[in-house]
């Protein structure tokens, strides 16, 4: 018995070690996965559809990069959003913002600030779509003294997402320019963010795939030693 616990572990051991291995390197990119996930669930309780990864001019010889455009009956919403958990604390004109989870406290710029810039610049190239622009913090979020106006939690959004017929036909025209202009930026997009990531994230995800390759090759190798013992 000794002996088949042995040859079990040989045959095996090496693939449970290897899809350990990639679990754990892909960890962070599943975790963004969710993230991303869930966000796009919750942007749809605003409008039928999203862009996200906006890249337009700004008007002043650079790019604004948007999180996400939402297409609205009123309007297209520009959203700057932020995962953020714990106790918030924040202005409106205020500099600094804070982020309380237990005895730690992190600042951060005032993220109602970059909205602005990212309503200026899409108002520079669609002055006449109607705009509005929201930082939405996550579900884990709380304000104990109050959100300043223009940010929104999920809980404050719809339940059911607007259905696209409720979207005034010129409103869906203007939204197609923007996704074309979007579309037309992409390129731009990827290679400042090209610039401004290093590829340690990518790497690690890339050798978790190869790790999970390798298991599978491994345990089909020893599924097949087995079977032919």
């Amino acid at each position: 018995m000794p002996d088949a616990y042995l040859h079990l572990s040989l045959a095996w051991g090496p693939a449970v070690l290897l899809l350990l291995a990639g679990a754990v390197l892909l960890r962070p990119a599943l975790s963004r996965w969710r993230r991303e996930r869930q966000t796009l669930r919750i942007l749809r309780r605003l409008g039928p559809e999203i862009r996200r990864d906006v890249v337009l001019d700004n008007g002043i010889d650079g790019l604004a990069f948007i999180d996400f455009a939402v297409l609205t009956p009123t309007g297209v919403a520009v959203v700057d959003y932020l995962p953020y958990r714990g106790a918030i604390f924040g202005a409106g004109n205020a500099d600094q913002w804070a982020q309380v989870i237990g005895r730690q406290t992190t600042r951060f710029p005032n993220p109602l600030e970059r909205n602005r810039e990212h309503l200026s610049a899409t108002r520079y190239n669609f002055e006449k779509m109607p705009l509005r622009g929201l930082v939405l913090f996550g579900p884990e979020a709380s304000f104990p003294k109050g959100r300043p106006e223009g940010v929104v939690v999920p809980a404050e959004l719809p339940q059911e997402p607007p259905p696209v017929s409720a979207v005034p036909e010129a409103l869906r025209n203007a939204w197609t320019e923007l996704a074309e202009l979007a579309d037309a930026n992409a390129e731009r997009y990827r290679e400042e963010l090209a610039l401004s990531r290093t590829g340690e994230g990518g790497a690690r995800a890339v050798a978790g795939w190869l790790l999970l390759g390798a298991a599978v090759v491994w345990s089909v190798a020893a599924a097949a030693r087995l079977g032919m013992g």
